[in-house]
């Protein structure tokens, strides 16, 4: 599984927006992908803000504030 689509089932399993450090624990204790680098969070900052970057209204993800990212078409309080 890559980091984007780990990334996808925790935010559909919580089914509201969460920032990316929350993202990442929830990845990592589930054992959905393995980071090997010291800032596995920043990097899955930067793979769901450069999706969203290449793919506009057609990405996956939604950001929703700084470091708040969820799932595009999926219910939030704004």
């Amino acid at each position: 599984m890559t980091i984007k689509e780990a990334a996808t089932r925790v935010l559909g399993e919580n089914r509201a927006p969460m920032r990316t450090r929350v993202i990442w624990a929830a990845i990592s204790r589930a054992g959905y992908y393995k980071g090997s680098g010291r800032t596995p969070y920043r990097t899955l900052t930067a793979v769901l803000y450069t999706d969203i970057r290449r793919y506009g209204s057609k990405s996956t993800f939604v950001r929703r504030g700084f470091g708040l990212y969820g799932l595009r078409g999926q219910k939030h309080d704004d």
